[in-house]
């Protein structure tokens, strides 16, 4: 008997909830609150400039992403054991110009951190091989602009990586 209370207050409240989250409110039209129901969302705009940390050129060629990190546990039943597997969503990726400098735009949903890597994919074409560097930017609130509602605005980045050679 308890059970059956206890499903029939979460069912009411869990309804109530649900219809009172989806209804428009005063001019709101339905469109608006679809789009925006879930969490908030930002746009990142990320200028960033590529240069050889030995003589301070700029490299051209390099790749420069924007990634987004999970780590996840899981346990194996097999070996009784948790395994911590991360996994890797590449949100965007452009290439740097002859002046070393690109520029990465990309929508999610609003975090603080967001992490740009830079990959040098073409071996030993434009100065030679270097090794991948990744910064992590970190975007506070007073960063967003020309948000409202849920759509917090955008945030921009600076970002300079100085790359050695392997």
């Amino acid at each position: 008997m308890k059970n059956k209370i206890l499903k029939w207050i979460f069912g009411i409240l869990g309804f109530s909830g649900i219809a009172s989250s989806c209804a428009p409110s005063n001019n709101d039209d339905w469109g608006e609150q679809a789009a925006m129901y879930g969490c908030p969302m930002a746009t990142y705009i990320a200028n960033i400039e590529v240069k050889d940390g030995a003589t301070d050129t700029p490299i051209e060629g390099i790749r420069v992403s924007s990634v987004f990190r999970i780590k996840t546990e899981d346990w194996d039943e097999e070996q009784n054991v948790i395994v911590v597997r991360e996994l890797i969503d590449t949100i965007t990726t452009a290439l740097t110009n002859a002046e070393g400098k690109t520029t990465l735009q990309w929508s999610r949903g609003a975090f603080n951190n967001s992490e740009i890597v830079a990959d040098d994919i073409d071996d030993e074409a434009n100065g030679g091989k270097y090794n991948s560097a990744s910064l992590t930017i970190t975007t506070n609130s007073g960063d967003y602009v020309g948000g409202s509602g849920w759509d917090l605005g955008t945030a921009t980045h600076n970002i300079s990586f100085s790359l050695t050679k392997k």
